[in-house]
């Protein structure tokens, strides 16, 4: 009896060992470490590709802004000319062109903060935003589809 201890005490330590072996809480922490860092990697990869889209995005608009305002310093020159030739002027048709350009800055200065413009331009950008996730939504629908 020196060798073996009492038959209930064997029987709880084999449970607990049984429970200790189902539970195994190094390998449980092994799988969420690696859980996470694959989350932070998911994560990192998918910001990657937002600011890569973004900067995508505002090289195109910077590109068709200044082939906008080439054009429209262009027409203005255009203009002005033509406007000089019809005034039999060197310099009335430019003058014109400018006091054009000035009355328009005038008046979006003047109604900037109106509440109807506000609105409007608010508007605008909701919809646009609401057209875009609409689209993220239905692009990755179908690529789920897909696969």
């Amino acid at each position: 009896m020196c060798g073996k201890p009492p038959e209930p005490y064997r029987t709880t330590m084999g449970l607990f060992d049984s429970f200790g072996k189902m539970l195994n809480v190094n390998e449980f922490v092994a799988n969420l470490t690696g859980y996470l860092e694959n989350r932070l990697a998911l994560a990192k990869v998918e910001m990657r590709q937002e600011i890569s889209d973004a900067i995508g995005k505002l090289m195109f608009f910077l590109v068709i802004a200044f082939v906008g305002v080439m054009a429209l310093i262009m027409t203005s020159i255009t203009l002005g000319a033509f406007l000089n030739f019809i005034f039999n002027s060197q310099f009335l048709g430019y003058l014109i062109v400018a006091f054009l350009y000035i009355t328009t800055f005038g008046l979006l200065m003047r109604f900037r903060e109106h509440p109807t413009v506000k609105g409007k331009i608010n508007n605008a950008i909701s919809r646009f935003f609401k057209e875009k996730n609409k689209l993220n939504t239905d692009e990755s629908q179908q690529s789920s589809n897909t696969q």
